[in-house]
C-alpha cells in the first residue's frame, strides 16, 4: 500500500522506467492482496486495495503516455 501511494504522489518526478515498474506493481497488486487473504486481510481491504492499485496503474499509465516513449 505505501508503494503505491509514493508512486501516485510522485509520478511527475519519476523517470519512464520508474513509471514502468510502479505501472508493472500496480498491475500485479491485486493478485498478489488476493493470494494475501488468509494472512489477516478482510475482503473489503482485499477490495480497496486492488481499486486503489487500479487508480494508480491508470494514472501512471497517462503520465507515461504523455512524457514518455511507450
Amino acid at each position: 500500500g505505501v508503494r503505491m501511494f509514493a508512486f501516485k504522489q510522485k509520478k511527475a518526478e519519476l523517470s519512464c522506467d520508474e513509471l514502468g515498474s510502479g505501472r508493472r506493481e500496480a498491475d500485479a497488486a491485486p493478485g498478489a492482496l488476493r493470494s494475501a487473504a488468509g494472512q489477516g486481510l478482510s475482503p473489503a481491504q482485499i477490495s480497496r486495495g486492488t481499486m486503489f492499485a487500479a487508480e494508480v496503474g491508470r494514472e501512471l499509465t497517462t503520465e507515461m503516455k504523455r512524457r514518455c516513449k511507450v
